[in-house]
Parts: structure tokens; C-alpha cells; sequence
């Protein structure tokens, strides 16, 4: 059982957008057949629809009559044709996404002007533009919607961030309090971790000692303790990396803007958390320099 956003656009708009195929196909009134419904599908369609080639594809709409394949069914009440072959003219290159859903399949049907539709959906359509042009975009958005006919009082236009504090309050709020719990938890696990780094080095200390006593320099000291701990660093980081950019994939899926941390950013954390690293090491054993060997070694009673 899959599901398919239908959505019925006039020919005039589909022509006056630009609305192709990936293979430049358009709908056209001049191309309509009798029983047959000329549609496009986008990408999550054609997979969820195992459409592999769109004249090959036997795909009906109503109930499923015959050997068919497979059908479309949505009801008595909203059955909009009654058991039509689609033709599918192509796929559209069309990504339908919101907060919710992830990637979501889409039908694109042409209709001619007067076409009756019964099916009515409130939704946001996302506009970018120049930082700084936000009423001369404003503007263009009416003067393209005047062209058919839409009412003034029809248009409701904002800006991503008044929309979402408008319409998704209870998913901000939420949003904004994991965020705080992340920033709180990675700022305990940095304070542990670099506390056991401390704890360790000290636990070196009197190999550090020993070594200083058989001539060592502060090089020959310093170099081998912190290619241990940049080791355990890189490793831990390319570690991590894996599932986390896994786990962070399947969680921004539900988001409009479904970006994930690259190896870049990644990169930039370890390459921060060696620079820590390497000054604590640094102090430590510096430290431990200055310090008198005697009374590094000296047993604790």
C-alpha cells in the first residue's frame, strides 16, 4: 500500500512555470486521451511505484480490474476518475518534503481552466531570495498569482522563521530544548574526557621522572606522550563518525532542509579536540619538567 500526493495543476500554470520533465516532456491539453489520465510522477514516485519505464508501466486508477499490476484507490466519495489508465508522460524533478515526512511521493495531473476540483490543500511553498530583496520578491509572488486570478486575501506570505514560530511553536520549543541538552552533554563528556587525560598523565608522571633522570629532553618527553594521545583522538573520532552521521541521517530526514554533518565538519572537531589535547599534554609534561625528580619519585606514604 502506497501513498501518492495528488495534485491537480491547469495547463496554463504548468506551461507558464516551466513545470518539465527531467527529459523536457510537458503535459498538454492537445495530448489528453480518452481513458487515460496524462500525469507526472516525481522521483519518490516512480520508486515507491516501482516505475522503471513509464510505456512499460500499468498503472490504473479506482479498483484494481483484471491482471493488472497495480491500481490507485482512494474510495467511493474521492475517486476524481473513474478506472483510468495513467499515462505517465515522465518524472518531474520535484522534491516534495515538509517537517513531518520525509521524501514524499508525488502525482502532478493538468487539468484545463474550467476543471472542477473537489480536492482542496492548504500548504507552503518555500521561495528563496537575495538577502536583502524581501519586498521586491514579495512583490513578484503577487504579480504572478494575479495573472490567475488568485484573491488578495488569499495570499498569506512570511518568512521561514515567522512561519515556523507561527505554525510549529510546540516543534520549536522542543527543538530548542535539545539543543540545549546536546550543548550541555557534549560540554560534560569534553570535561570528563579531558579530565581522564589529566588523570593519566599524572599516573606518568614518574615514567616522565625516570626518563629525565637518564638524560631525557623535554622533546624526548613530550613527543612519544602526545602521539599516544592524538592517536587515541583520530581513532575515536573515525570511530564515531560512522554511526553518528548514520544515526544524524535517519533523524534529519523529517526535516525540510534534511542536511547532515559532512567529514568536514567532522575533521574540524578533531582537529579542535588535538589542539586541547595537545596543549594539556604540553602543560602536563612541562610540568613534570620543572618539577625536582626526586620528589617525583619519592614513594607516597
Amino acid at each position: 500500500y502506497n501513498q501518492v500526493r495528488y495534485a491537480e495543476i491547469p495547463f496554463r500554470a504548468m506551461a507558464f512555470f516551466g513545470i518539465k520533465s527531467k527529459d523536457g516532456a510537458m503535459l498538454s491539453p492537445k495530448a489528453e486521451q480518452a481513458g487515460k489520465l496524462q500525469i507526472m510522477f516525481n522521483g519518490s514516485a516512480m520508486q515507491a511505484f516501482n516505475v522503471g519505464n513509464v510505456r512499460k508501466s500499468q498503472l490504473y486508477t479506482g479498483r484494481m480490474m483484471g491482471n493488472e499490476n497495480c491500481c490507485f484507490w482512494g474510495g467511493d466519495e474521492l475517486a476524481h476518475y473513474d478506472h483510468q489508465a495513467l499515462n505517465i508522460v515522465g518524472e518531474a524533478n520535484i522534491r516534495l518534503s515538509d517537517f513531518h515526512h520525509g521524501e514524499e511521493a508525488m502525482m502532478l495531473v493538468g487539468v484545463p481552466e474550467d476543471h472542477l476540483c473537489r480536492f482542496k490543500e492548504h500548504d507552503a511553498v518555500y521561495i528563496k531570495y537575495e538577502e536583502g530583496k524581501r519586498k521586491e520578491a514579495e512583490a513578484a509572488v503577487r504579480r504572478v498569482l494575479s495573472r490567475f486570478d488568485v484573491p488578495e486575501e488569499k495570499i498569506m506570505l512570511s518568512s521561514l522563521d515567522e512561519y515556523i514560530s507561527e505554525n510549529y511553536e510546540e516543534e520549536t520549543y522542543y527543538a530548542n530544548l535539545l539543543s540545549a541538552l546536546t550543548v550541555f552533554s557534549v560540554l560534560i563528556t569534553f570535561s570528563g574526557v579531558f579530565s581522564m587525560l589529566l588523570y593519566s598523565l599524572r599516573l606518568r608522571r614518574r615514567s616522565m621522572a625516570i626518563r629525565r633522570v637518564m638524560g631525557a629532553g623535554f622533546r624526548d618527553v613530550f613527543r612519544p606522550q602526545l602521539r599516544s594521545y592524538l592517536l587515541y583522538v583520530v581513532a575515536g573520532g573515525v570511530l564515531a563518525y560512522f554511526p553518528a552521521a548514520l544515526l544524524m541521517h535517519k533523524w534529519m530526514e523529517y526535516f525540510h532542509y534534511g542536511e547532515t554533518p559532512g567529514v568536514g565538519l567532522m575533521a574540524v572537531i578533531v582537529c579542535g579536540m588535538c589542539v586541547v589535547v595537545s596543549l594539556i599534554v604540553y602543560g602536563q609534561v612541562r610540568r613534570c619538567m620543572n618539577e625536582k625528580p626526586v620528589e617525583v619519585l619519592r614513594p607516597e606514604s
